[in-house]
């Protein structure tokens, strides 16, 4: 799974929410999985509260492009691995 791609929109970097990795389809159960997993990571690396993290961490900017560059990065790593671990 290749990283998402990321642009420079003004002075900040976006990471694009349109690209093909974001396309793939799946239950509602890994949907939950997944998101569990990238709270867990967020939090685990102390880079904020769980109220940072729903208001600035994975907020999505206009255009399709996710507010903050290394959330889409760290989603697709989450899913990745609950992925793995049920497989």
């Amino acid at each position: 799974m290749r990283a998402p791609v990321i642009r420079h929109v003004g002075p900040l970097m976006r990471a694009d929410l349109l690209a093909p990795e974001f396309d793939e389809r799946i239950s509602l159960r890994d949907a939950f999985r997944a998101m569990e997993a990238f709270v867990e990571a967020y939090l685990a690396r102390g880079d904020g509260a769980v109220s940072e993290f729903f208001d600035f961490y994975i907020s999505t900017a206009p255009e399709g492009l996710a507010a903050q560059s290394g959330a889409a990065t760290d989603f697709l790593a989450a899913y990745a691995a609950i992925r793995a671990s049920h497989a």
